[in-house]
């Protein structure tokens, strides 16, 4: 178990399902959350709604505070 500001990450979980609400902590922009809109393009990728910006690149992603991935792009 990790923690850093009240963001917990308990292990490593499944890929999300569509609807879950996936959460992040940034350097940048610090903790936020959103939903899960489901697998992404490319293989490996996941999309969801959460808040970010230039720095928060690498940041972990968690769903029920299970590690999923981290923060990789944006769409604008």
């Amino acid at each position: 178990v990790a923690s850093f500001n009240g963001f917990a990450i308990n292990g490593i979980g499944p890929d999300p399902r569509a609807g879950q609400v996936a959460c992040k902590q940034g350097r940048t922009t610090g903790n936020s959350c959103g939903v899960t809109w489901g697998r992404g393009q490319n293989p490996g990728t996941i999309l969801a709604q959460v808040c970010g910006g230039p720095g928060d690149s690498g940041a972990p992603v968690t769903v029920d505070n299970r590690l999923v991935g981290m923060i990789h792009g944006a769409y604008s």
